[in-house]
């Protein structure tokens, strides 16, 4: 078996151990020029990556991609606690993993057990491999979503934004791109804030 050409290739990789532990003993920290990227591949590195403060999630002067300033994508790109350092991360992350240590594991479990047979009915991947990134993709938005509670007829239309959006802040994204990036996040936030709305429903 080859070894992998990267370490982006490693990632999907079959084996990419032996590759890995080579990286740590012979280039801990170097420069690949075909990604045009640093590598830190040992604990010293990456602990000596992490606790630098010339390395940062975003810029310092563009803590919004310039492509998305001024849009409802670039206002909840600038709103996301790992895509900002500093101040405001420290303020916020506690809040968000209080947030998410109390949800219900057996809420989570059988909201994903819900939408991954519903995407196994709608999809049927087990018969058409090719639609097994597609049922990878949606199901994330789906058990949200329904954590949420959002209602299961918006859901499919959820996971559709949810990729729009994504696309929209992917690095080399095309301006039309972007545009229906913009416009999903503006329908996200919609549908987020319709929830206050629905009957019987409690704010927490």
């Amino acid at each position: 078996m080859e070894s992998p050409a990267n370490a982006i290739a490693a990632v999907t990789h079959p084996d990419p151990y032996p590759y890995y532990a080579d990286l740590v003993a012979t280039r801990p920290l170097h420069r690949d020029d075909a990604l045009g990227l640093w590598v830190a591949a040992s604990a010293a590195a990456v602990a000596a990556a992490f606790t630098s403060e010339i390395c940062r999630v975003r810029p310092t002067a563009e803590p919004v991609p310039n492509a998305l300033a001024g849009t409802a994508a670039g206002d909840v790109f600038g709103r996301m606690v790992r895509m900002n350092d500093g101040a405001y991360h420290m303020r916020m992350k506690p809040g968000v993993s209080a947030t998410v240590a109390m949800l219900d594991p057996g809420a989570i479990t059988q909201h994903a057990g819900t939408a991954a047979q519903r995407l196994a009915d709608e999809l049927r991947p087990a018969a058409q491999p090719a639609r097994i990134a597609d049922f990878a993709f949606r199901l994330p938005p789906y058990t949200i979503g329904a954590l949420l509670g959002l209602p299961a007829g918006v859901l499919p239309a959820v996971a559709a934004g949810t990729g729009d959006f994504v696309r929209g802040m992917a690095p080399g994204a095309s301006a039309a791109d972007v545009e229906r990036g913009a416009a999903a996040a503006r329908a996200l936030i919609d549908a987020v804030r319709a929830l206050s709305a629905l009957p019987g429903r409690q704010r927490r």
